[in-house]
């Protein structure tokens, strides 16, 4: 896993990890929308990390459950 930084310094336009290591690097997703960078996370499935992720502003969030992710976008 790379810093937004490096990301951005290497001339990538987001990333895509899982949601585990933006949980253990609670910096990352206002690292990467300060770079202007795109985020999504995988395989999110439940509730309280899709909040969680949404309340941090991710662009992108991959999951097996739509209709859960659906409910909290509307």
């Amino acid at each position: 896993m790379r810093h937004p930084a490096d990301l951005a310094a290497a001339g990538l336009d987001g990333f895509d990890y899982h949601f585990s290591v933006l949980k253990r690097n609670e910096s990352w997703l206002a690292e990467a929308h300060k770079r202007n960078l795109s985020t999504n996370a995988w395989t999110v499935n439940d509730e309280e990390t899709m909040r969680w992720l949404m309340d941090r502003k991710i662009n992108m969030i991959t999951t097996n459950e739509p209709e859960k992710l659906l409910k909290l976008v509307n």
